[in-house]
């Protein structure tokens, strides 16, 4: 659900925070399973395999995703009970948008 192992933010992670990319609940073994208190999924990941690893994680308190909004996983949340915490990416990519469509904007004024 996550990104593949060559993802650039692997490495901005803290050195407190173990990171486990994996795309469905069956690449888990159950130490990590039983471990896991988190998932970040990112922007089209598979519902089907965000699903069978929520019921596979038995301490997981918290689900992030990656896009601003959380539309690709909202039919996810409205399953999930309400201990688990739910992020977004809001405001994250603002700047490097606006500076995007300012560039573009000049790119096909010329």
């Amino acid at each position: 659900l996550l990104p593949p192992e060559e993802w650039p933010g692997r490495a901005s992670a803290p050195t407190s925070v173990e990171l486990r990319f994996v795309r469905s609940a069956s690449e888990l073994d159950a130490a990590d399973a039983a471990a896991a208190e988190g998932i970040v999924a990112v922007p089209g990941c598979d519902i089907g395999a965000l699903r069978g690893l929520l019921a596979a994680l038995p301490r997981c308190a918290w689900l992030h995703s990656f896009s601003a909004g959380v539309d690709g996983i909202a039919p996810v949340l409205r399953e999930t009970p309400d201990t688990l915490r739910a992020s977004n990416a809001r405001g994250a990519f603002t700047s490097s948008l606006a500076e995007y469509a300012l560039a573009a904007a000049l790119h096909f004024n010329k």
